[in-house]
């Protein structure tokens, strides 16, 4: 028998995995959830974590999942190198 945790990360997976436009309302829901970026106000801390929260929800965030997630962001190309580089972490541009 099937988890409700399971059940629920998979009905994530589907919804979301299943055509391009799920994959951009994804996408966009956890760039709102400034899952990308940096925090610096109680806001961006409380989006921030609802963005985590959405993808353990989805089955992601799993210790079992940790390896493969961190290989993937590694297997995620460099962008070209600035004109004009800045030090530091760079965020994701906001909406």
């Amino acid at each position: 028998m099937k988890s409700t945790k399971r059940g629920l990360a998979e009905k994530y997976h589907d919804l979301f995995s299943s055509s391009q436009d799920g994959i951009d309302v994804w996408e966009d829901l956890l760039t709102r959830c400034r899952l990308y970026e940096t925090i610096d106000t109680e806001e961006d801390r409380i989006r921030h974590n609802l963005g985590i929260e959405l993808v353990i929800t989805a089955g992601i965030y799993e210790e079992s999942n940790m390896r493969q997630v961190t290989r993937n962001l590694l297997n995620i190309p460099l962008p070209p190198p600035r004109d004009n580089p800045e030090p530091g972490p760079r965020d994701v541009k906001r909406l």
